[in-house]
């Protein structure tokens, strides 16, 4: 009875110790090791990744598609994920900073700045956003790639979406990848991160690092300079937005310029908790989700009060872009396909060099190409988006995957497609999508587009690589 007792103890402990090890830790927020954590420690992410780890974390992964609408001649000439900057640029802000804020659930219902109809009557809840978009640069149609917050990383950071699966949780993602914050660590940048959650609860220190940003903050960093108490930290989560973005505040005051920041918010998350001295100062709401909106929109307020008189602060080029649409819906219009994936998308420069509304659609995926432009970057990048202010010749066509189709928006229409055949297509001012014009001459167009992005990016996966290759490069200096 003893053997059984005592052996029994330890392979309850075994089979612990083997769920922790798998996990990454014990506490139930964590998401499970992935393929992807390799890169928190090395580039060279192969170097220690063993065979059963992998098999065990791709079993059930499936093989990569093959598509194969055009050969490669005619691949190359309607789409390339392969950019070569021209010498004419409409802006020119070399060497400014960047700040990053990418904000959790901030749909674009949001804000009464975007939508003045549907609250006449109330500020919305956005109210510091929306001043800083009367003096920014507003794109009034943007789009998310993507539904859940692990597959917008890769969409801000590095311009690669994600479909079917997340891009980062495939094991295609460990291949060659020169991300945003990649380039301008080359070009003598130093780059952050700063989320208040635990480190590795939702893939962000891993994926950021294969991004090439260099330091992370989170939520034990901000336990170990600050004060903590009820209205810091949230039970779920980490941080509320308010102290960690003052936390972020003063430690972008000992950074040398020129820096790039990328920041994420939790307060806007499920549960939706507020700390207890505001949670009474909030609005209501119309869903649970909008008095924790007013709540992260106020704590940029402190965090530009505490920030504008800094040296550092003119020379910044600030950028608002949400991670998805929230599941939390008040506008009709969010209900159906195209208004899930419409999101907060500006840039603001205090000295209001960027000023504008701008209705050509947009998405993540364009964050990184328009910010290089920006900044004036002269080499060859990789990028599933295109440079909004210098690449007229490239089309914009903001796509996802949802309701297990392909969504492709433009500025005029918007098509749905299922690997094979379009199945629906809806003018982009029918926001009920009501009026199906399958025989519209502009489709063709359109699922040409959209066929030469999703067979640009399967072949990519298949390839492992997400630079620009010296043969291309050698075809593009021919031409």
């Amino acid at each position: 009875m003893h053997y059984y007792s005592v052996h029994s103890v330890i392979f309850i402990v075994v089979i612990l110790v083997l769920f922790g090890g798998m996990r990454g830790g014990f506490k139930l927020k964590l998401r499970p090791y992935n393929l992807c954590n390799a890169a928190q420690y090395t580039q060279q992410s192969y170097l220690i990744l063993s065979n059963p780890f992998c098999l065990f974390r791709t079993i059930g992964a499936g093989s990569i598609e093959e598509l194969n609408y055009f050969s490669e001649m005619e691949l190359e000439e309607i789409f390339s994920p392969y950019h070569f900057p021209s010498d004419s640029l409409r802006y020119n802000l070399e060497g400014r900073n960047i700040v990053l804020f990418i904000l959790e659930s901030f749909s674009k219902e949001h804000s009464k700045f975007y939508n003045p109809d549907l609250y006449p009557a109330e500020d919305g809840y956005t109210p510091f956003l929306d001043s800083l978009m009367a003096e920014g640069y507003v794109f009034t149609n943007a789009y998310a790639n993507g539904l859940r917050s692990i597959e917008a990383l890769p969409s801000i950071l590095t311009s690669i979406p994600s479909y079917k699966a997340p891009f980062v949780m495939l094991p295609q993602s460990l291949g060659n990848l020169e991300g945003f914050p990649t380039i301008l660590k080359n070009l003598g940048y130093s780059t952050s991160f700063f989320c208040g959650t635990e480190k590795n609860s939702m893939f962000f220190e891993a994926y950021a690092s294969m991004a090439g940003i260099e330091n992370f903050y989170a939520k034990d960093e901000y336990m170990a300079e600050c004060a903590v108490n009820e209205n810091t930290i949230e039970p779920f989560w980490g941080v509320y937005d308010m102290p960690f973005f003052l936390f972020m505040a003063d430690k972008i005051d000992e950074m040398e310029e020129p820096f790039c920041v990328t920041s994420f918010n939790l307060t806007s998350h499920h549960p939706f908790r507020l700390p207890s001295d505001y949670a009474d100062k909030m609005p209501q709401g119309h869903t649970l989700v909008q008095p924790c909106v007013a709540y992260s929109d106020l704590s940029i307020r402190k965090f530009f009060e505490k920030s504008s008189q800094k040296p550092w602060f003119k020379n910044t080029i600030f950028i608002f872009i949400a991670d998805h649409v929230s599941p939390e819906i008040y506008a009709p219009q969010t209900c159906y396909p195209r208004g899930r994936m419409a999101i907060f998308y500006f840039l603001y420069t205090p000295d209001k060099v960027l000023q504008g509304l701008d209705p050509q659609v947009t998405q993540q995926l364009d964050v990184m190409p328009t910010l290089l432009g920006l900044l004036g970057y002269d080499k060859p990048y990789f990028s599933f988006g295109r440079d909004v202010f210098n690449e007229p010749e490239r089309f914009s066509i903001a796509t996802s995957y949802i309701n297990e189709v392909y969504q492709g928006i433009a500025d005029s229409l918007t098509i749905y497609f299922d690997g094979e055949k379009v199945i629906s297509a809806f003018a982009a001012d029918d926001i009920f999508q009501k009026n199906n014009l399958l025989n519209n001459r502009e489709v063709n167009v359109m699922e040409r587009n959209l066929k030469a992005i999703l067979q640009s990016y399967y072949q990519q996966l298949k390839k492992q690589q997400y630079i620009v290759p010296h043969d291309a490069v050698d075809r593009m200096s021919k031409k």
